[in-house]
């Protein structure tokens, strides 16, 4: 399916999804990131990484919008909106929330802070406890993209086009 086609919103309207597959699909994708950005931030890279996944990730939300927005016109702009509610509302919070974590383990690297190993210890635990909360309201973000978006998508594709 073309997104950007004739009869894609005839097809959206009319699709039989398969949440548990569309559930396990998605849930790979924003797992492996909040799993492999950490991990990428322990190396030398990792604020580069950052950084870097960031610039991507809102270069390809902007020209999904601006190409949304040529083909369909208003309506694209609000099939966007559409298309990244109400999931976006965990995954941006999880996602800036990761990438102070992530920011914050590299600067303790760096730094080579020198604290006496309780404290250590209790910083590194705080931030796998982040680790964890963030992982949990990514898992929810993704229960709401494969079982609440699809709704929402088939919907306003009848309602609009």
């Amino acid at each position: 399916m073309e997104i950007l086609s004739g009869g894609a919103m005839e097809e959206i309207a009319n699709m039989t999804w398969n949440y548990k597959i569309l559930f396990y699909e998605c849930l790979l994708k924003r797992v492996s990131v909040v799993i492999i950005i950490p991990l990428i931030t322990l190396t030398g890279i990792g604020l580069w990484a950052i950084r870097l996944y960031t610039a991507w990730f809102s270069f390809s939300m902007g020209a999904l919008m601006e190409a949304l927005t040529l083909q369909y016109g208003i309506s694209g702009l609000l099939l966007f909106v559409v298309g990244i509610f109400p999931h976006y509302f965990f995954y941006i919070p999880a996602y800036i929330l990761l990438f102070r974590v992530c920011y914050l383990i590299n600067s303790d690297m760096r730094q080579g802070r020198k604290y006496d190993p309780r404290g250590r210890v209790k910083s590194n635990l705080e931030k796998v406890k982040a680790l964890c909360i963030i992982l949990g309201v990514v898992i929810i973000g993704t229960i709401f993209e494969s079982y609440v978006n699809p709704y929402l998508l088939r919907y306003f594709s009848k309602l609009f086009f």
